[in-house]
């Protein structure tokens, strides 16, 4: 965390001077009163604050809350993932936000991130993809303890080995090869189908939604 500096001000509808520094979490700027019209016991407030902060007493991190932790990943580690990486990631935080809704970001510990595994799993999809999902989640929730909004990253549940035949025997295309599949869809299914064909295809590259998955998929049914 950098170091915060804290100044002192005076408010124009105020007698006292007031402490103003910028919260080194949400980067917002911040104003407490010192309580005091005295200057010199002003600037004394704002040191012993200033002291605090720096030293990392005067924050609870079990209170940073979810919304600010997920704008500060949007505009500080989205901008270095591809562009289907981000939409994937945004997947998976609105799972968490549908599953757990977390207002704190503390919230999404071990005991919610292991419901959340038995909803997705209610839901049809398999512990490939979910795996997945928790992979990004644990660099999220690693990346805020690294930068000191979450005292400590939780455990997450161990998936068993998945049998030989589920394994994948190929790997992963990348996006040229997917830019291809789609140029190739006309051909393969005739213009008049081409759109859906396409369409499907972009979620299943977006969500990392298996076939069977994706086939189990509606809009309007909520199980």
């Amino acid at each position: 965390m950098a170091s915060v500096k804290v100044n002192v001000i005076k408010r124009d509808n105020s007698d006292n001077y007031y402490a103003r520094w910028v919260d080194p979490v949400t980067f917002r700027e911040r104003r407490k009163s010192t309580k005091t019209k005295i200057k010199r016991d002003a600037e004394r407030f704002a040191l012993r604050l200033e002291k605090e902060i720096n030293e990392g007493s005067y924050y609870d991190l079990s209170k940073t809350k979810w919304a600010d932790f997920k704008e500060r990943y949007e505009t500080e580690v989205f901008p270095g993932f591809a562009e289907d990486s981000v939409v994937k990631a945004n997947l998976i935080f609105r799972h968490v936000e549908a599953i757990i809704n977390p207002n704190l970001l503390i919230q999404v510990d071990a005991d919610a991130i292991s419901k959340m595994v038995k909803e997705l799993r209610e839901r049809g999809l398999e512990d490939v993809t979910i795996k997945g999902y928790l992979i990004y989640i644990k660099a999220a929730l690693n990346w805020a303890y690294e930068i000191n909004m979450l005292p400590s990253v939780p455990k997450f549940p161990k998936f068993k080995r998945i049998r030989e035949e589920k394994v994948m025997r190929g790997r992963p295309i990348c996006l040229e090869e997917f830019e291809r599949m789609l140029d190739a869809v006309p051909g393969v299914c005739g213009e008049k189908q081409a759109d859906s064909w396409k369409f499907h295809l972009r979620g299943l590259w977006c969500s990392g939604l298996r076939l069977k998955e994706s086939l189990n998929l509606y809009w309007d049914r909520e199980d």
